[in-house]
């Protein structure tokens, strides 16, 4: 037996200035990709904060300076931050 899902998925375009249009699309899901997108909504918030984390320490902006790459030692280094930080 298979179970199916239906998501909505908001998509919104802007028009002119401040008019926006938002368009409903439903797409049908298996249970496994409907897990996969709940644990996409359900992660988001600690992707982000991550993401703020490594811009707030400079962790970004350290690894677009070495295109070639760059160790996390070496970036604990540069930016003076421990072991448990870079962790």
């Amino acid at each position: 037996m298979q179970i199916s899902f239906v998501l909505s998925i908001g998509h919104v375009t802007q028009l002119k200035g401040t008019q926006y249009k938002m368009e409903l699309r439903k797409k049908v899901l298996t249970a496994k990709d409907a897990k996969f997108e709940a644990q996409k909504i359900a992660f988001a918030p600690l992707f982000f904060q991550a993401t703020i984390a490594l811009r707030d320490l400079k962790i970004i902006e350290e690894v677009r300076k070495h295109k070639n790459g760059i160790s996390q030692k070496q970036i604990g280094e540069n930016l003076k931050l421990d072991d448990y930080t870079m962790s």
